[in-house]
């Protein structure tokens, strides 16, 4: 039962609200708003998207939206609030955090109101040496990383250094990743699955989930 859910999630958290699937290759139809270098100390009211190869870094600023990532493209979100989902397919990297690593006057995280998408990512940024989702990152809906290639970190990390774990508002699926992935310091109101990732996740402590299951069952 549990098994069916878990693809069940990781297939409803690839639409977006109103059933729409992302395309990659292209800006989806509803986002006019592209991101090739920087959105600071702003509100976007609408959905972002970052096009193949590009690098966005979205400080201190609020998008009234979704954000969409193709493929090779780097993002970087720290002091950022998402009203709506992230998706990323393919990316180079990814780093999401609190602003006060950039130098922000008042520390402020990163929030995602909906579901978060991660597959696919091939690299790794200038910095940190993996891909961070850190220092008090929250998300509202449920959180899947699928078929990455390159190393994450989700939670407490000594390269994150604004600190604290992640929150969860719903559940937390890692399948079929190959690269290691670590897990410290999360708040996790839904369950936490972890299935055909090789390496197995690596359990950094202090993760708290309503249930675990499969490689995770012993976080």
């Amino acid at each position: 039962m549990r098994r069916l859910l878990v693809k069940s999630l990781v297939a409803a958290t690839a639409l977006l609200p109103g059933g729409l699937v992302v395309a990659l290759g292209a800006p989806p139809a509803w986002a006019t708003v592209n991101c090739t270098s920087s959105i600071n100390n702003t509100t976007v009211n609408d959905s972002v998207f970052v096009p193949p190869g590009a690098t966005c870094v979205i400080f201190n600023s609020t998008v009234n939206g979704n954000v969409v990532v193709g493929t090779g493209a780097s993002i970087t979100l720290v002091g950022a609030t998402v009203t709506g989902t992230f998706v990323s397919s393919g990316a180079h990297d990814i780093r999401m955090g609190n602003c006060s690593e950039f130098g922000c006057a008042v520390p402020r995280p990163t929030l995602i109101r909906g579901n978060v998408l991660i597959q696919g990512t091939t690299g790794v940024p200038f910095f940190p040496t993996k891909n961070v989702i850190c220092d008090a990152t929250f998300t509202g809906g449920n959180v899947v990383l699928q078929g990455n290639r390159a190393p994450f970190a989700i939670g407490t990390d000594p390269q994150c250094f604004a600190g604290g774990g992640d929150r969860v508002g719903a559940s937390l699926v890692l399948s079929n990743n190959t690269a290691p992935i670590t897990l410290a310091g999360n708040q996790i109101s839904g369950f936490l699955e972890c299935v055909g990732n090789s390496p197995a996740p690596v359990n950094g402590g202090g993760n708290v989930a309503a249930s675990k299951g499969g490689q995770c069952a012993g976080f």
